[in-house]
This record gives structure tokens, C-alpha cells and sequence, in this order.
């Protein structure tokens, strides 16, 4: 008797630590947008956590590098974003703005502008980050204070 106590701690164990290696499997990797754009096969299906410069539009649902490359259409340089209802409900916070995103990334077009090397769907998370007009770093400023005191000498 006893040892089908044992036998059956044993078997919830094995299965708790099967259940945790595949949740930690699941985890959104983070990675940079350049890597992405770099090496996409290596991402293909996977779960990811990326920072960029979003625009939502009517054939122009894509994260960028930077506001530049927007300006500048290098769509070279963007993905593809499969807008979820909830970045459509916060498009005015979110439009023409830095954000963090997490979804799987797909290798390929699936329909979408030639221009890039994939994109993203099956969205879980996309939230505000930056906006290019008052950046993050003005938020940093003001919460540092800068003492003279200890800049090195000035040459003479």
C-alpha cells in the first residue's frame, strides 16, 4: 500500500515538472526587432516580445524600427502586425507610437505587403511605451538631478 503512495507522488511530480518545462517553453522570447528582421526562420512560430514604432492604417498595420523609417516608407525595415481587438480599441493611444508587443511571429507575408519578412499575430499584449514627441528620456530627466559638483575639470 504504501508503495503505491509513493508511486503515485512520484507520477504528480513528474507531471508537474513535464507542466512547467512546457509553460517556461511557451514564454514570449524577448527580442529586438532587428533580430527579427535579421534572422527570421529562427523566430518562425514563436512567441515573442518586441519593441517598435507602431502604425495602424488601412494597409498599413505595421511596427517599425523607428518613427524615421516610417517617415521615410523603408517598409524593408517594418513587420507586419495582425491587429487584436484590443490594440483596435486603444488605436488612438497606440497609432503613430512606440510600443511593446507580444505575439508569434511568422516567417513570410500570409497576405500582406511584400515588403517585409513576417509579422506578427495571435496577439496577447500591446501597450504604450513612447511617444516620439515627448520620448521616455523626458520622463528620465526630470527624475534625475544633475550635480555640478562632480563633472570632471574642464581642460584649459
Amino acid at each position: 500500500m504504501r508503495s503505491r503512495f509513493v508511486l503515485v507522488g512520484l507520477a504528480i511530480l513528474a507531471l508537474s515538472a513535464f507542466g512547467f518545462a512546457q509553460d517556461r517553453q511557451a514564454a514570449p522570447q524577448p527580442v529586438s526587432l532587428v533580430q527579427l528582421l535579421a534572422s527570421p526562420d529562427k523566430y518562425d512560430r514563436k512567441a515573442v516580445v518586441v519593441f517598435g514604432f507602431l502604425t495602424i492604417g488601412q494597409e498599413n498595420n505595421n511596427l517599425y524600427l523607428g518613427k524615421t523609417d516610417y517617415d521615410n516608407a523603408l517598409l524593408t525595415d517594418s513587420i507586419w502586425v495582425d491587429l487584436s481587438d484590443d490594440m483596435l480599441k486603444k488605436r488612438n493611444e497606440l497609432h503613430m507610437r512606440y510600443v511593446r508587443l507580444v505575439g508569434v511571429f511568422h516567417l513570410g507575408h500570409a497576405g500582406h505587403s511584400n515588403s517585409s519578412v513576417g509579422g506578427i499575430s495571435g496577439i496577447t499584449d500591446c501597450r504604450f511605451w513612447s511617444d516620439p514627441d515627448h520620448p521616455f528620456s523626458e520622463k528620465l530627466k526630470g527624475l534625475v538631478r544633475h550635480d555640478p559638483s562632480t563633472d570632471p575639470p574642464k581642460p584649459q
